[in-house]
C-alpha cells in the first residue's frame, strides 16, 4: 500500500484527562514522602528538597555555592570516593540551587538505590566544607562568570530582573564577581548548617517506587528528628533603585545587541494565568507565533525571538527576548511593540487561536508521558499551593478561552509604556 503524503492523517479532539496523581504520605518522623508509582523500567528517581533557594539567603551566592559544596566531601568520603560510588551504581547525582528550592537529585536502576541511601544521608548531615573544596569551586565559578559576562543575552538577562525587581530582592540580582570574591566559606556553612543539615526535607519518588523502596526510605530517613528550617517570607521587600524603564549598557566590541523587555507579573495562582499563557504563545511562545513571523521570517532582524511567563513561588514576570544588529535595534523594537498593538486592537481570528490551542494542548500531552515528568507537575503545583484541578482543567481551560477575551487581556496586561526595556551590545 503506497502512502498518499498529500492526505493529512485523521485527527480527533484531544479530551480533558486526569494525569496520575502523586501519593502522599509521611514517614515515621513526620518527613513527608510522595511518590508516583509508574513506568515498566527498573529506574527510580529520589528528589530531596530543602526550603533553602534563593530567597532564603542573607548574602548573595550562598545557595549556589552550598549546593556545589555538597558534591565536595563529607568527613567519611572525599569528592572522588563520592564520585566513584555514584559511578559504581552506574547512578547520577545532581545538587540544583532554584530560586525557591535546593534538590538533592538521585537517578538509580531500582536494585542498587538502596546501597546509595547511606551516602545520601551522609552528604546530608556530614558534608565537610573544606577550605580547599570552596576555594576550588569559587575560581572554577569565576572562570566561567568572566566568560558569561562577555555574552550580552547573560547581561541583558540579569539587568531585566534586577530592573523589575530591585538589586537586593533574590528574585532580581545575580551574582557578581565580586560577590564571589567576596563570599566566604563560613557564609556557607552557616547556611547550611540553618537550611540542610539536620533540617526537614521532603522527598518525592518516581518511577519504579514499590513497596520495598518505600520501606528503605523510612528506614534510612524516617527515624531521625529533623529540625524545621526559617520559614520563608512570602513579602521581600522590592526595591527599584532606578529612575527609568529603559536601561543601555553599550559594549562596544559586540557585534549585536540583546533584548529584554517587559515586566513584572503574576503567579499561576492568579486567575488570568491561564489566559495570558495563551496570549503569550501567540504573541512570541513558539515558532509559529507572531514574532517569530514578522520579526524572524519576513524582517529578517534575529535569528530567534521569543516571550515567556516566568513564575516563581512568590512572583513572576513576562518578558520577551532576542539579540539583533546594533544597527536594527531600534527597528526591532518597535516591530515588537506593533505586533502587541495589533494583539490590543484587532481581534485574533478563530483559525490562529484554534491553532495555537491544538499545539499548546499538544505539547502538555508530551509533557506527562513518563513517571519523572509527572514528577515534576506534581512539584509544579505543591510548591505553588495548588491542587491536582490545575492539570485536571488545563484542556477545559485552554479550549475555553475566546478571541474577546485574549484582547481584553491584551489591553490589560501589555501597556508598552509600563514595560522594563533593557539592551545590551
Amino acid at each position: 500500500m503506497t502512502l498518499d503524503r498529500t492526505i493529512a492523517p485523521e485527527s480527533v479532539e484531544i479530551k480533558p484527562f486526569k494525569i496520575n496523581r502523586a501519593t502522599t504520605t509521611q514517614l515515621a518522623n513526620k518527613i513527608p514522602l510522595h511518590y508516583i508509582r509508574m513506568g515498566s523500567q527498573n529506574l527510580v528517581k529520589l528528589d530531596i528538597v530543602f526550603n533553602a533557594g534563593h530567597y532564603t539567603e542573607t548574602i548573595k551566592g550562598q545557595s549556589f555555592f552550598t549546593a556545589k559544596m555538597l558534591s565536595e566531601g563529607t568527613l567519611h568520603h572525599s569528592q572522588k570516593e563520592i564520585a566513584d560510588k555514584i559511578a559504581f551504581y552506574g547512578a547520577n547525582i545532581d545538587f540544583f540551587s532554584g530560586v525557591d528550592k535546593i534538590t538533592i537529585s538521585l537517578t538509580c536502576l531500582e536494585k542498587h538505590i538502596y546501597s546509595l541511601f547511606p551516602l545520601i544521608l551522609e552528604i546530608i548531615n556530614e558534608s565537610n566544607f573544606l577550605e580547599k573544596n570552596f576555594a576550588n569551586i569559587k575560581d572554577i565559578h569565576l572562570q566561567q562568570l568572566k566568560i558569561n559576562v562577555e555574552k550580552t543575552s547573560f547581561v541583558a538577562a540579569g539587568l531585566f530582573k534586577q530592573h523589575i525587581f530591585g538589586t537586593t530582592h533574590p528574585y532580581g540580582y545575580f551574582i557578581t564577581e565580586n560577590d564571589v570574591v567576596e563570599l566566604e566559606l563560613k557564609d556557607c556553612l552557616g547556611f547550611y548548617k540553618s537550611y540542610i543539615k539536620d533540617n526537614a526535607f521532603e522527598i518525592i519518588v518516581s518511577g519504579n517506587a514499590n513497596d520495598t523502596i518505600l520501606k528503605e526510605i523510612d528506614k534510612f530517613f524516617g527515624h531521625k528528628k529533623y529540625k524545621l528550617a526559617p520559614a520563608q517570607s512570602a513579602n521581600k521587600e522590592i526595591r527599584i533603585e532606578q529612575n527609568s524603564n529603559e536601561l543601555y549598557l553599550e559594549k562596544v566590541e559586540a557585534v549585536q545587541s540583546s533584548l529584554r523587555i517587559g515586566k513584572r507579573m503574576f503567579t499561576r495562582k492568579h486567575p488570568d494565568y491561564f489566559k495570558f499563557t495563551v496570549l503569550n504563545e501567540i504573541l512570541g511562545g513558539y515558532f509559529g507565533s507572531r514574532l517569530m513571523k514578522t520579526i524572524r521570517e519576513e524582517k529578517g532582524l534575529t535569528y530567534s525571538i521569543y516571550s515567556q511567563i516566568i513564575t516563581h513561588q512568590h512572583e513572576g514576570y513576562f518578558v520577551i527576548g532576542a539579540d539583533v544588529k546594533k544597527e536594527l535595534l531600534t527597528t526591532a523594537v518597535d516591530e515588537i511593540f506593533a505586533q502587541i498593538e495589533i494583539l490590543k486592537n484587532t481581534e485574533i481570528s478563530s483559525e490562529e487561536l484554534e491553532t495555537v490551542k491544538n499545539y499548546m494542548i499538544g505539547g502538555y500531552l508530551n509533557s506527562v508521558n513518563t513517571p519523572f515528568a509527572l514528577a515534576d507537575k506534581f512539584k509544579t503545583v505543591h510548591y505553588n499551593e495548588l491542587d491536582y484541578s490545575y492539570y485536571d482543567n488545563y484542556i477545559t481551560n485552554i479550549r475555553k478561552v475566546s478571541a474577546k477575551e485574549l484582547q481584553k487581556l491584551a489591553n490589560k496586561y501589555l501597556d508598552t509604556s509600563s514595560f522594563v526595556k533593557v539592551f545590551v551590545g
